[in-house]
């Protein structure tokens, strides 16, 4: 225990560095927050919205699970197979009634499972990107005073997002949502075949082909999200807009935004923030700390 907690100690004691950067950020995403009190209320509007259309949705989906043709089952004794557990011959699976749909019934049920998704995953980019516009706006202003600021930074970034890069959003959450999908549809797939064939558990080359298809699936998962997530960041600076997150990631992506427009500070000044505010220049006063930030977004 003694030796975990040394360990611990001079760990904490190795990125003590990072731990005052991290602390500095944090307080300039909780000044932005408190100088734009909409941010806090915002994401109940893509809330509301989204719930307005999961009732739409929902009704949709009860309307195409609904069109499939109701056929009774031919029972016949030789479907019919004997339990062991219940002592009786059961003949459920064949006898009764089944649905069966036609295939662009099928299609249509899969394509609107799939567009629910992307319709989350493209309101939760929207209201990420309206919330980090209003961060970015309040970053590259001269000062926090300054008549650059809009005067209402979320209408500005939700006025500048529908006019510019809805399109980048929408792309972005679809990309998300195909590869979370074929993740799904293979990681079934994978369970299925798990479940089925019992030398899949016991032999050395099913643990390895499992463990092998779940960790390269994660991990493209994690790559696309996260360069997708930086990427609606770098367009929408340009543009005077970055992304966030729903309600609790607001500070979240607000900590992203001020790093990545730092960064981009630095690099359009040869190393020297000039928009940076005040407290976050106080720990990042080191021109080697500025060069080690940078230096991984060039």
């Amino acid at each position: 225990m003694t030796i975990v907690m040394a360990i611990s100690v001079l760990s904490s004691l190795a990125i003590i560095r990072r731990i005052l950067m991290a602390t500095s950020v944090l307080k300039v995403a909780a000044k932005v927050i408190g100088e734009v009190q909409a941010l806090i209320i915002f994401p109940i509007m893509p809330y509301t919205l989204l719930a307005i259309f999961y009732m739409f949705w929902f009704s949709a989906a009860l309307h195409l699970f609904s069109s499939g043709q109701i056929l009774q089952n031919d029972c016949k004794s030789d479907c019919c197979a004997y339990d062991l557990k219940s002592k009786k011959v059961m003949c459920d699976r064949c006898c009764g009634y089944s649905i069966h749909y036609t295939p662009h019934i099928a299609i249509a049920i899969l394509f609107h499972l799939f567009g629910c998704y992307w319709a989350t995953q493209f309101f939760i980019a929207f209201s990420a990107t309206v919330i980090a516009g209003s961060v970015a706006s309040y970053y590259w202003a001269r000062n926090q005073t300054s008549k650059e600021i809009p005067f209402l930074p979320v209408f500005s970034s939700m006025k500048r997002l529908m006019r510019y890069n809805l399109g980048s959003v929408a792309i972005g959450s679809l990309i998300v949502s195909f590869i979370a999908s074929v993740r799904y549809v293979l990681e079934s797939i994978r369970r299925k075949l798990k479940g089925g064939d019992s030398t899949y558990e016991t032999s050395w080359i099913g643990k390895v082909r499992s463990g092998s298809s779940g960790c390269c699936l994660g991990c493209i998962n994690w790559t696309v999200r996260s360069v997708n997530r930086n990427a609606y960041i770098m367009v929408t600076w340009c543009l005077g807009y970055v992304v966030a997150s729903l309600f609790f990631a607001v500070v979240e992506m607000s900590i992203d935004t001020i790093i990545l427009s730092f960064c981009q500070d630095s690099e359009e000044h040869q190393g020297t923030a000039q928009y940076a505010p005040p407290l976050l220049m106080e720990t990042l006063n080191e021109q080697n700390e500025v060069q080690r930030l940078t230096q991984g977004f060039s």
